[in-house]
């Protein structure tokens, strides 16, 4: 018997396309944020949250016995580094501190609140039926679950540490 295909050179080679994926679009979003708003509050604020959402994701699936498979591994870099809920919240607080009446950190999070749990929210209605279903889907559950997840740790995140 011989191995006809491998598919351990793929997987392999695709851990390490995330890893460079994260660290670079994690460390241009914080230079750009640093850059552009001329803040470093926000950008290490911007700096904790992607980590941090990124960790409770993983250690989520580790608790659901979950782990990571070729499906989530190809969409990883694209979520996980565009992970747009963090540069929302921080552009809201620079534009909001620099008006003629600059609003405080709370008043600034207070507006930008609802919508922010609107729209996660209804991202998450879309992949948490998979994540609830019963049925045989395997892949697409382990797909909704990280999605579910990072969604919710960074909507979680961006509303607590950020005020």
């Amino acid at each position: 018997m011989q191995t006809f295909y491998d598919q351990s050179d793929l997987v392999h080679a695709s851990i390490g396309s995330v890893r460079d994926s994260l660290i670079v679009g994690a460390l241009l979003a914080v230079i750009v944020i640093m850059v552009v708003l001329r803040s470093r509050k926000l950008g290490l604020a911007g700096a904790l949250v992607l980590p941090a959402s990124i960790a409770f994701t993983l250690i989520g699936l580790l608790l659901a016995g979950q782990s990571l498979n070729m499906m989530t591994l190809g969409e990883s870099p694209r979520r996980w580094v565009s992970c747009w809920t963090t540069d929302v919240v921080v552009e809201h607080l620079a534009a909001r501190s620099t008006d003629e009446h600059p609003a405080t950190r709370s008043q600034a999070m207070a507006e930008i609140a609802p919508y922010l749990a609107g729209s996660s929210l209804c991202s998450l209605a879309i992949f948490l039926p998979f994540v609830l279903s019963r049925r045989d889907r395997r892949v697409l559950r382990v797909l909704s679950l990280s999605m579910v997840l990072m969604l919710g740790s960074s909507l979680l995140l961006c509303l607590t540490w950020c005020r």
